[in-house]
């Protein structure tokens, strides 16, 4: 089933990298979205997180 994991730039219970081997152990077609000063809650002034979740969907599906 694709995936989309977004992760907060600045989480500090892991790190984009750790993100990105875990994904990457996933048998099937996987997006990540970095939000860039974002911590684990994913908050982020003038950041529409959804949409770019959404965005990131569509374009693992090919739409």
């Amino acid at each position: 089933m694709p995936t989309v994991f977004t992760h907060g730039g600045s989480d500090p219970f892991g790190t984009l990298d750790e993100m990105r081997a875990a994904a990457a152990l996933i048998p099937a077609p996987v997006q990540l979205v970095e939000i860039a000063g974002a911590r684990h809650d994913l908050r982020c002034k003038g950041i529409d997180v959804p949409a770019l979740a959404v965005d990131a969907a569509l374009q693992l599906l090919g739409h």
